[in-house]
């Protein structure tokens, strides 16, 4: 009798799934729309509007990601859940609560880089991908 080996692929996409599954386990009443399009943000600097991969809005509990490359994606919402972490950690928004868009990064960044780690997909995201998808923060000294 031989034993038939079963390769296993895992793709971004999977962890992205496993991702959206595992944040929407861990914070009830969280909606995560993977396929938005049109995300925009206003810029802190010059104040316009710009295109953006990822948004969370507390108040509906839901995080939209706008971004073509799976691998890119799977970043995006480990960071945008990163944020949804931090919002719900402190209290939802009542304790610690800061202005400082600094600090809210430097939060996304450590607790999305936790969630790439909780759910595995580390094994393909290195901590140095990691670090180039957040080269804007990377002034922020973490």
């Amino acid at each position: 009798m031989t034993l038939k080996r079963k390769t296993i692929i895992i793709t971004y996409s999977s962890y992205i799934c496993a991702l959206k599954g595992f944040l929407e386990t861990m914070f009830e009443g969280l909606v995560i729309i993977p396929h938005s399009e049109g995300l925009m943000k206003e810029n802190e600097k010059n104040n316009k509007k710009e295109y953006t991969s990822g948004r969370v809005y507390y108040t509906t509990k839901t995080i939209y990601i706008d971004e073509p490359s799976a691998k890119n994606a799977l970043m995006t919402l480990a960071h945008e859940g990163g944020h949804f972490w931090n919002y719900i950690r402190n209290n939802e928004g009542k304790k610690n609560n800061t202005p400082d868009n600094k600090v809210r990064e430097k939060w996304a960044y450590l607790l999305g880089w936790l969630l790439i780690k909780l759910i595995g997909s580390d094994k393909l995201i290195t901590k140095k991908d990691w670090r180039e998808h957040h080269s804007e923060i990377q002034e922020l000294q973490i």
